[in-house]
């Protein structure tokens, strides 16, 4: 084989192996929109700009974050702070995206559509992270049974991570989709505080302990995950106030 299919081929690999999981987590969340779906092509702009935006937030975090802070951390107080800065940066970089997709958008106009344009835009995120690891895993010459392991890791952990924190934003939003201007502001300022909290203590637990943690790190975000799913069914029936109407 000529190193011009071969690296084609881990290409390949990487690109399903990255992709494919997350639009599986993505069907399974727009199932929810099925009543009244967005077009086609915002969620595919959607989950494209999510992946596109990845670049951008390595860029920020590599300006103060070194490689020697996700080493062994001993200290929450004091060594917890690089973890909730990477949280930062992409929990307000996913939020950004999802204000310039629905900037000026007709099809914005119920409260689920803010739950399913983020989270189309965290997998999206998500979807871009996997192929960035599995590759990396591949060029380092890992075994195929590492390619896997990181693979399904990734599947059950770092993707639900994204859409579940981002999704707490959506909700939070569309929570206070009819309330007064000053209301959903807060909700949303809320909501996003909520979710770099989560996304934080996530990557902080999971690399503290070598991922001694990693069983109850990832039951609690499935936990989590349960109660978005909730949220989703709670959002569903949310109405429009009658002097919306009027």
């Amino acid at each position: 084989m000529t190193s011009v299919n071969l690296t084609f081929t881990l290409f390949f690999y990487a690109l399903v192996g990255g992709i494919l999981p997350v639009i599986i987590w993505l069907l399974f969340w727009l199932r929810e929109d099925k009543a009244k779906p967005e077009p086609k092509g915002l969620l595919l702009e959607s989950f494209v700009l999510g992946a596109i935006i990845v670049f951008l937030a390595y860029f920020l975090e590599g300006l103060f974050v070194t490689p020697s802070l996700t080493g062994q951390l001993s200290d929450f107080f004091t060594n917890s702070g690089p973890f909730f800065y990477l949280a930062l940066v992409e929990e307000g970089l996913k939020f950004l995206a999802m204000v310039a997709i629905i900037y000026r958008n007709r099809y914005f106009d119920e409260p689920i559509d803010a739950l399913v344009y983020i989270m189309t835009i965290a997998l999206g995120f998500a979807s871009m992270e996997n192929v960035l690891f599995l590759l990396n895993t591949i060029t380092t010459g890992e075994p195929a049974s590492i390619f896997l392991f990181t693979g399904g890791l990734r599947f059950l952990g770092a993707s639900v991570l994204h859409a579940v924190s981002s999704g707490l934003i959506g909700a939070f939003w569309a929570l206070a989709f009819y309330q007064r201007r000053s209301i959903k502001i807060l909700a949303v300022i809320s909501g996003l505080i909520l979710a770099i909290t989560l996304h934080g203590l996530f990557n902080f637990l999971i690399i503290i302990n070598d991922g001694q943690m990693m069983f109850s790190v990832f039951l609690s975000l499935w936990i989590v995950a349960m109660i978005l799913l909730f949220l989703f069914e709670c959002v569903k029936r949310i109405k429009p106030k009658l002097n919306k109407l009027i």
